[in-house]
């Protein structure tokens, strides 16, 4: 009979909550828009324009990979017009925190509920979007 493997047995992962990071001065918030390779990513400001960022290779050491419609904060170059490094990630739990404070707005957050300057939640189908309604596909049409 083979022997159990202990290294599983009663471990217990701790989760660190981080302090909310906030944007400085030369820095920006930002939701990745598309990955493009090489660590780059096409980043949508709230001001609605798209810039150009690059993901530094101390997000790499620090296991912080960046994905598609994640928040980060990104610091424009001086030297560069259009161009980005992309500093912080945050995590989802920040992104609805930032969104009730009004840091961000509400389109940064991924999720389908979104909660609106009153506090009051306001769902996919409030805002006109019915992305689970499946009396609307018609197999037919495929």
């Amino acid at each position: 009979m083979p022997k159990k493997s202990k290294k599983n047995k009663g471990s217990v992962k701790e989760v660190k909550i981080r302090e909310l990071e906030y944007k400085d001065e030369l820095q920006e918030y930002g939701k990745v828009v598309s990955m493009l390779g090489d660590r780059r990513v096409t980043i949508k400001l709230p001001d609605m324009t798209d810039t150009l960022g690059k993901v530094g290779g101390g997000m790499k050491k620090r296991r912080q990979f960046v994905t598609l419609d994640d928040v980060v904060i990104v610091s424009r170059r001086d030297f560069q017009d259009g161009k980005t490094d992309v500093v912080y990630k945050y995590t989802e739990d920040e992104v609805k925190k930032l969104v009730q404070y009004g840091e961000i707005p509400s389109w940064f957050a991924k999720t389908s509920a979104m909660i609106t300057d009153d506090g009051a939640k306001q769902t996919s189908e409030d805002l006109g979007f019915d992305f689970l309604s499946a009396d609307k596909i018609d197999i037919d049409d495929i």
